[in-house]
């Protein structure tokens, strides 16, 4: 489940927004409150990481042009999927 889905409703965000985010996903995926999810640390450790990605300014900012860069890439290429399509 994602909180929220573009990379364009992250750069709105403000700090207390991301970290209270944060908080909630936390306090769901936390391992110790999942015990029987093998997955649980993978899930807690990915949602900590972007946690303290999205909280630092360059790191949210390098992220996020990235993210718009994947984007822009692969509605090149679904462009060019329908051409060979029709």
């Amino acid at each position: 489940m994602r909180l929220y889905s573009s990379g364009e409703e992250a750069q709105k965000l403000s700090e207390k927004e991301i970290t209270k985010a944060y908080r909630l996903k936390a306090l769901v995926l936390h391992p110790d409150k999942r015990p029987d999810d093998p997955d649980a640390r993978e899930k807690f450790q990915r949602v900590k990481t972007s946690y303290e990605v999205l909280k630092d300014r360059k790191a949210k900012k390098l992220f996020l042009r990235i993210q718009r860069e994947k984007q822009e890439k692969k509605s090149q290429v679904d462009s060019k999927r329908r051409k060979m399509i029709v």
